[in-house]
């Protein structure tokens, strides 16, 4: 927003009453690349430049406006889908990444101009008016004190700890454990949150216990880079950013565009340094003698490769095959998501999630033979995301891709909705913190694997108010 004052430029705030945004501008100029987008054959470089030119225009336009929120639910949502689907898109087109499945161009051509459109219903969902008043039976009045997020984040860290140290890529991936165990190891991952938090919000508290914080959070960061998934990184990364941002507001001067610029590529800067110290750990983890040169070249593959075959293969390989040689899922993968807490040794036969699914028909295994322990061992416990779009699309076909889609938005719009009309509630800041990641890498899928730990972490938020918070107005720390 813009003030009277001289140099008093300042973005808009994480925590203004009512986020401004709008994207009619990209809204039509996205209607015109997928009409583009079927008057050329060169689709892929035209929807992968296209459609990165598209979201620039929206962050510059919302930049120079000041009204660009960068940790808005809508902007991550707009800025997710030029990462995971623009950028594979051009990765493939411009053959930069060293997946191994072959594509069809015409396929590809045909993935490109899905990808457009998915874009269009994306922006259409975002763009509707927002949602009306948030129930409040999703909002808590209780809160926790400084101490209690403190001793709750401990004793999470020295109860996982020893599972998560034990369970990571230097003693090798085993799904072997029960339902109970799997779980319990994803304890510290709520603990850094309840840290976060104590040292953004209550600076007296934090100085009268700076080591019984600090080493904590170092002991949660260690735990972060080398597990299995890089998708808690990104969960923390971004939901304690927010934190942080959030209470900082006040006293933070006023930037000018260029201090602000500043700001956030160090941020993105912070973040990239982290992902690549994730993917070091991981390559020496893998490589059997550990030499430079093996360290270094395994380095390259899961920085390239991202731990799986590049999305956009897996994408084009789901149009490829769905229905053709496979049937549509018919939902079996959204009822995955929504039961991923019931054990399978409960219910032997719940559905299975897209990307095991994928995993599956990848290793040539007949769908006739279902899932089990043993043939998931047998493939390497591998699995392979499709995007959001793409698990859609295996589902319902073309149209269910861009209803995933335009769901996807209008929840954007929900989460979005729930911090501005609650901006001062301590539950409704840790809920929305939690599931800023899971907006950020929701497109690359499947729903199980980019959900996961968000949900996770919000059922363990909301499980800790019930039980520890104290009845009260549910406000935040000043």
């Amino acid at each position: 927003m813009r003030s009277t004052a001289t140099n008093s430029w300042q973005p808009a705030s994480p925590v203004s009453k009512f986020e401004r945004f709008d994207c009619w501008p990209e809204l039509t100029a996205g209607i015109v690349l997928s009409l583009l987008a079927y008057m050329v054959e060169g689709a892929c470089v035209l929807v992968g430049l296209g459609g990165l030119a598209i979201i620039g225009l929206f962050f510059a336009r919302h930049f120079v406006t000041g009204r660009l929120n960068f940790f808005g639910a809508r902007t991550m949502a707009v800025l997710g889908y030029g990462v995971w689907m623009f950028f594979g898109l051009l990765r493939y087109a411009f053959g930069t990444d060293r997946a191994t499945l072959s594509v069809d161009p015409q396929m590809a051509a045909r993935s490109a101009r899905y990808i457009a459109l998915g874009f269009v219903a994306l922006l259409l969902g975002l763009q509707l008016r927002r949602s009306g008043k948030v129930p409040q039976f999703l909002v808590s009045q209780k809160t926790l004190s400084s101490s209690v997020l403190h001793q709750l984040a401990v004793v999470f860290l020295l109860a996982s700890g020893p599972r998560a140290v034990l369970h990571n890529n230097f003693y090798g991936y085993e799904t072997q454990y029960p339902f109970y165990i799997e779980l319990y190891e994803h304890l510290y991952v709520v603990g850094f949150f309840l840290l976060a938090y104590v040292v953004a919000s209550d600076r007296p508290y934090l100085d009268r216990h700076r080591l019984s914080v600090g080493v904590p959070l170092v002991l949660d960061v260690i735990l972060i880079l080398i597990h299995v998934s890089r998708r808690p990184l990104v969960v923390l990364a971004l939901g304690v950013a927010f934190i942080v941002s959030y209470f900082r507001k006040r006293q933070r001067r006023a930037k000018s565009p260029t201090q602000y610029a500043a700001v956030v590529l160090s941020g993105l800067l912070l973040a990239g340094v982290l992902y690549a110290l994730g993917n070091a750990i991981r390559a020496v983890s893998f490589s059997k003698e550990r030499t430079m040169e093996e360290v270094g070249t395994e380095f390259r593959t899961i920085s390239s490769e991202g731990g799986s075959i590049q999305p956009f293969y897996i994408f084009e390989f789901v149009m490829e095959r769905y229905p053709n040689d496979y049937p549509y899922l018919h939902g079996s993968s959204l009822v995955s998501f929504l039961l991923t807490f019931v054990p399978r040794v409960v219910w032997p036969g719940k559905p299975i999630g897209l990307a095991k699914e994928l995993a599956l028909r990848l290793a040539h295994v007949p769908t006739s033979a279902g899932y089990s322990r043993e043939i998931d061992k047998r493939i390497g416990y591998q699995s392979y995301s499709a995007t959001l779009l793409g698990e859609g699309y295996a589902n319902f076909g073309w149209f269910g891709g861009l209803l995933f889609l335009f769901i996807f938005a209008r929840l954007c719009c929900f989460i979005q909705n729930y911090l501005d009309q609650n901006r001062t509630n301590q539950f409704v800041i840790f809920q929305y913190a939690c599931w800023l990641g899971a907006i950020a890498i929701e497109h690359r899928g499947d729903l199980v694997c980019a959900n996961f730990f968000s949900v996770f972490t919000s059922g363990m938020l909301w499980l800790i108010f019930m039980l520890a918070g104290k009845k009260g107005v549910g406000q935040a720390s000043p």
